[in-house]
């Protein structure tokens, strides 16, 4: 197999600490508090998703969302193609470390030492 490196450049973040690609796109979550979401092809920063207060640890996304964690100890949702912050999540008092979604569950594990188990909806409520 010949595995040959691209580059993408996140020169200004102090970190990249999470990542998740598909087909057309890169989405990274980093030190800065930011999300980076990068063209596959160009690789051009394309879209940069701002709110959380604290490092990015964790994220996963979908055909319609990003839902990331933090060292905020938030977790937010976020529209893939607008990058408009649709939610915040509170539950855990200390940082995002794992999250994981999938048929309408969510479940996320922080430094809090609890796990937490969240019921997705169209309609997604703030939970604590």
């Amino acid at each position: 197999q010949n595995i040959v490196m691209k580059h993408c450049a996140s020169h200004d973040s102090k970190g990249v600490y999470c990542l998740q690609y598909d087909d057309e796109k890169i989405v990274s979550g980093l030190r800065d508090n930011t999300i980076k979401v990068w063209d596959l092809t160009s690789l051009k920063n394309t879209m940069t998703l701002t709110g959380h207060t604290g490092s990015v640890l964790c994220m996963q996304y979908d055909e319609n969302i990003i839902i990331t964690g933090s060292s905020d100890a938030s977790i937010r949702i976020w529209d893939v193609k607008t990058g408009e912050h649709i939610h915040m999540l509170i539950h855990h008092c200390d940082a995002v470390l794992h999250l994981r979604f999938e048929k309408g569950i969510m479940v996320s594990c922080s430094k809090d030492r609890t796990i937490a188990v969240w019921s997705m909806s169209d309609n997604p409520q703030t939970s604590s």
